[in-house]
């Protein structure tokens, strides 16, 4: 895709991110909406949630293939073999503190062991 569109088009990104969970992501929702489709306050929060996840500029493509090559395939960061600016990224390097917060449905947390 990169050697032919040259950047990755907003669109697409978002397209793969829907079908990490193309049920919940692409249907449920608005089957959820329904149930709020009275509350103002909570329709106009959905409408600016979908404006917000939906305004995505297109993507180096380099980047792209790098980070996918990188951080998906490779698994690099966990193992310590990220570099940026000739520096190798070290999470066991952090010392201070880091707060976590994690969906109890979160896509990413579902191929953990």
């Amino acid at each position: 895709m990169v050697d032919t569109l040259g950047n990755i088009p907003g669109d697409f990104l978002n397209w793969e991110f829907l079908m990490l969970k193309p049920f919940q992501l692409g249907v449920q929702k608005y089957i959820d909406l329904l149930e709020n489709i009275y509350f103002e306050s909570k329709l106009i929060n959905f409408l600016r949630m979908e404006k917000w996840i939906f305004d995505s500029p297109d993507q180096a493509g380099e980047a792209y293939r790098q980070f996918m090559k990188d951080f998906s395939q490779g698994n690099k960061l966990i193992q310590g073999q990220v570099e940026i600016g000739n520096k190798r990224v070290d999470l066991g390097n952090i010392r201070i503190p880091i707060l976590n917060i994690y969906a109890e449905q979160d896509p990413l947390l579902q191929h953990l062991p």
